[in-house]
């Protein structure tokens, strides 16, 4: 499967940022997160969908209630997890979702 470029992850972000922006009413305030903390819990997610052989998409790891900070800072950890070398994120075609798992 062809590597996700970043361009295409820029893309799909701005995709989540747009369908917070319709839910703007859900938005829930609580305590801020560290990138760290997000870093865990976005790891978390994988490895439980790897337990239970469910995909994740990129716009899975995202909760779109938790508002702009939130989804910055969850974006923020997936590319530290890249750059770690800690997530496969993979694109089967132009367009089509793009795919998140551990390594």
């Amino acid at each position: 499967m062809p590597y996700a470029e970043i361009n295409d992850l820029v893309v799909a972000f701005r995709n989540v940022m747009l369908r917070a922006r319709q839910n703007k009413g859900l938005e829930i305030f609580g305590d801020a997160l560290s990138l760290r903390e997000r870093m865990v819990m976005v790891l978390e997610k994988l490895n439980r969908a790897k337990l239970q052989a469910t995909n994740l998409t990129f716009a899975d790891l995202f909760e779109a209630d938790e508002g702009r900070e939130g989804l910055v800072v969850t974006f923020m950890a997936i590319l530290e997890l890249m750059r770690d070398g800690l997530l496969n994120i993979v694109q089967n075609q132009p367009y089509s979702p793009i795919h998140v798992t551990t390594k």
